[in-house]
């Protein structure tokens, strides 16, 4: 299932969600009101660039819409495995990422996250697995240091 069938499906009141290099993000309509919608998409590699993007759509969520709903979408093939993400220390961009969601859930933002694809490893703990709820589609795959 794509992306956009996905989102039509989630959200039948409509939607104004963008994909910028495996980044997901925008706003979506439910019965109870709007939601933020944030996530990745097309087994994404979690680098320093998308773990970044991601923390600066949750603070921007928590600064400019107090106590708004978060669904994250999850699909990741985990991070970005290159020694150049590695030498930039990874680990402290994917850290500062669960912070931003643990932030917002302090702050009163209540989240979900729905793996669409894949959901492995660090890319997935670091936003997926610190939502409220996790739930994932029938054909999602979720593992554990995917040794391909």
């Amino acid at each position: 299932m794509n992306l956009q069938n996905i989102l039509d499906g989630l959200f039948p009141a409509g939607h104004e969600v963008s994909v910028r290099s495996h980044l997901v993000g925008g706003f979506a309509q439910t019965s109870l009101g709007t939601v933020a919608v944030l996530g990745t998409t097309d087994a994404a590699a979690i680098g320093h660039d998308i773990a970044l993007g991601l923390a600066g759509r949750v603070l921007d969520v928590v600064d400019q819409s107090p106590g708004r709903p978060i669904v994250f979408l999850v699909d990741t093939k985990g991070q970005a495995l290159s020694r150049a993400e590695e030498l930039l220390c990874l680990n402290g961009s994917l850290a500062h990422l669960a912070r931003c969601v643990d932030l917002a859930r302090r702050q009163g933002h209540v989240s979900l996250a729905l793996v669409t694809g894949e959901a492995v490893s660090g890319g997935f703990l670091s936003f997926g697995l610190m939502a409220d709820k996790t739930y994932a589609l029938a054909d999602a795959q979720v593992r554990v240091m995917d040794l391909k």
